[in-house]
């Protein structure tokens, strides 16, 4: 179920450039805070201040 739920989700963005650049830019965002310690640690905490949790990040290419 989940990977015909993927695939459905690949042909909107495919098709759709406002959710290609959408999904270009999520995954910079992503990928920046994986690479910083610092700011990842910063969001963590934001986190848990306004929602008691934190929320992890991840790539199209990872799983959690």
């Amino acid at each position: 179920m989940a990977h015909q739920i993927n695939l459905i989700v690949g042909d909107i963005f495919k098709e759709s450039e406002s959710y290609k650049v959408a999904s270009k830019n999520a995954v910079q965002i992503v990928s920046y805070f994986h690479s910083s310690p610092y700011f990842t640690g910063l969001l963590r905490n934001e986190q848990r201040s306004c929602y008691n949790q934190t929320i992890s990040l991840a790539t199209p290419d990872e799983t959690c």
